[in-house]
């Protein structure tokens, strides 16, 4: 039974000269026996998206088996999220990480509390009501959702409402609705993100067309958050991406910019930028004209990552064996070699 309660388009240009290779995403999943095939199911659906994934069958949350990595997924069945899980995700998302915690679908259990108290009382973002039942509700994608996120909804046990922070992206109707199904919250100044849900059965159930959509929604929003590396490469530019480039390259930014310009061998370099109209590119840029940002050397990994609308990414990479990743939040940011 269903329950029914831009001023330019973001330019990212690759120039890879010689040996380069491109950062994989990687995840950890903490799951329990009952949700092992939870696990096998989700395990798939982020490898298929190139994600290199880890599990822990533990209810136990050990800040050493996800801090290295870029996205940790909880769907632990009705374990708690005590003191310890809670500081280390605070610890975990301060410094950058994204967290998907999901409860298990009973509204009034420990852990559905536990979940509340992070948001609420360890991270501070947000306070939220849990809605006092446990039925098949319906769940839409809220906002920046297309094709099969966008065709229809899927079910979850449970609903809350949202009275202060964060930000709903999927709810119990498609135009959106006082009760919702899924939040997002930021937290520090690193770009941190924790994504609250209430039911992990959302994650494998037998109705194909409700996973369908339902895993079409969680891929965007990996997309849309700037957590899946969406690049995506060709060998050479048609001459609608040159004109845009030569577009992109007289424009004006009315955001943050950085201008690079690193030579050396061996060296790690991390960009993140949060909002609308930012920039990345080289020394010597002018308002009216942009440089490419040169990066020179060997050995070197390189990882840039833009949340937000028209925003732009202009690069040079030379040298060998050099590591490139880029994480943006509009599909229709692109890559070109």
């Amino acid at each position: 039974m269903q329950s029914t309660l831009s001023k330019f388009s973001s330019i990212l240009l690759f120039l890879l000269l010689f040996c380069t290779s491109v950062l994989a995403d990687t995840a950890h999943i903490n799951y329990v026996s009952s949700t092992s095939d939870h696990y096998t199911k989700l395990k798939s659906e982020l490898e298929d998206l190139g994600y290199t994934v880890t599990g822990t069958n533990s209810g136990t949350v050990t800040l050493s088996d996800f801090s290295s990595k870029d996205l940790h997924i909880n769907i632990a069945g009705d374990s708690n999220c005590g003191n310890t899980c809670k500081t280390a995700y605070e610890t975990y998302i301060g410094n950058g990480g994204n967290v998907i915690i999901a409860g298990s679908g009973v509204y009034n259990n420990n852990r559905a509390g536990n979940i509340e108290a992070l948001i609420e009382s360890k991270l501070s973002v947000g306070t939220i009501t849990i809605h006092p039942y446990n039925a098949n509700y319906s769940s839409n994608a809220n906002g920046s959702y297309s094709g099969d996120a966008s065709s229809g909804y899927w079910l979850t046990r449970n609903l809350f409402t949202m009275q202060s922070g964060g930000t709903a992206i999927a709810s119990n109707s498609p135009g959106g609705s006082t009760y919702k199904s899924w939040a997002k919250y930021d937290y520090g100044s690193n770009g941190g993100q924790l994504f609250v849900t209430f039911d992990q059965s959302q994650f494998k159930n037998s109705v194909s067309t409700w996973m369908t959509r339902f895993y079409a929604f969680f891929q965007q929003t990996l997309e849309n958050e700037g957590i899946l590396l969406t690049a995506t490469y060709t060998s050479s530019i048609s001459n609608a991406q040159t004109t845009q480039i030569t577009t992109s390259r007289a424009v004006t930014h009315s955001g943050n910019g950085i201008y690079i310009n690193q030579v050396g061998n061996s060296n790690s370099l991390t960009i993140v930028q949060d909002g609308d109209d930012n920039l990345i590119a080289g020394v010597g840029s002018t308002t009216n004209s942009l440089v490419d940002a040169d990066i020179t050397g060997n050995n070197n990994t390189t990882t840039l990552k833009q949340k937000g609308n028209n925003n732009v990414m202009l690069f040079d990479i030379t040298g060998n064996s050099n590591t490139t990743g880029c994480r943006f939040t509009l599909c229709r940011n692109c890559c070109w070699q």
